[in-house]
């Protein structure tokens, strides 16, 4: 038997962090339905690497989705949000990376009515920057949060200046949290006979790469020392709390700026 076997998950996220989070909670065991679109369903269906397809969809989008159920669902229409609601009811945990504030403009806000209708369900909810502070709300791209967070500067030689890392290891790497929150909170639950503890889980992207630069101090260094070296293709940005974050990138640093503005 396998840890998370008889728990449901439900996955309402799109693209890597979530799903990715959500598959390796179904390789422990859990039942994820994936909450879809009707029609086009998740947009990662129709993001093809090399044009690599599938039964008309993206063999990326399988490759991140395997042994999930697909459920269709309008949350704009009333008939489906009522269905999706009793899904919820019965489910363990939810998953989703809308952006803040978008769940509840559907009446599915956490502090309002998913904690109190549904107490025992745990809830994670993946932001690029967290819904508060200077930079809560705006998107998380991969490639902006690898900027942000200076990931870049340790990447690429001389002639290059810093480069975006070839994997999207900022998803990846908070899909890996999201998958330890959700399932230690998982075993938890079970611990405590689900007793009706709340659990709301955030995983943001940036702090993906904070943590892992706290626990590597080496790259810290290297990071000064490329810095010094590639101060030309560094943009100082001050932020509204006059903290200043560097973006690094290669010229086209109106780029990153409109990533980070969505």
């Amino acid at each position: 038997m396998k840890p998370l076997e008889g728990l449901l998950v439900l996955d309402f996220s799109q693209y890597l962090a979530g799903p990715s989070a959500s598959l390796r909670l179904a390789d422990l065991g859990a039942r994820v339905i994936k909450v879809e679109r009707p029609g086009t369903g998740e947009g990662s269906r129709q993001l093809a690497i090399k044009n690599m397809r599938v039964g008309g969809d993206s063999l990326l989008f399988h490759t991140i989705n395997r042994n999930k159920e697909s459920y269709a669902a309008d949350l704009k229409n009333p008939s489906d949000l009522a269905k999706v609601k009793k899904l919820i009811a019965a489910a363990d945990v939810m998953i989703e990376n809308f952006r803040p504030g978008t769940l509840e403009k559907w009446g599915l806000g956490y502090a309002d009515v998913l904690s109190v209708r549904f107490p025992r369900l745990i809830y994670c909810h993946i932001t690029g920057f967290g819904s508060d502070g200077p930079m809560g709300g705006l998107p998380g791209y991969d490639a902006a949060v690898q900027a942000v967070s200076g990931l870049m500067s340790i990447n690429g030689t001389m002639e290059s200046g810093p480069l975006r890392m070839g994997t999207p290891i900022v998803d990846l790497g908070t899909g890996l949290n999201a998958t330890i929150g959700a399932s230690s909170r998982c075993m938890t639950g079970r611990a405590r006979k689900r007793t009706g503890d709340r659990h709301h889980a955030v995983r943001q992207r940036h702090r993906t790469l904070a943590s892992a630069c706290g626990e590597l101090p080496h790259v810290g260094q290297a990071t000064t020392a490329h810095r010094q070296r590639t101060s030309e293709h560094l943009a100082l940005r001050r932020v509204q709390d006059r903290h200043q974050v560097d973006l690094p990138c290669r010229g086209q640093r109106s780029a990153v700026r409109a990533a980070l503005r969505g």
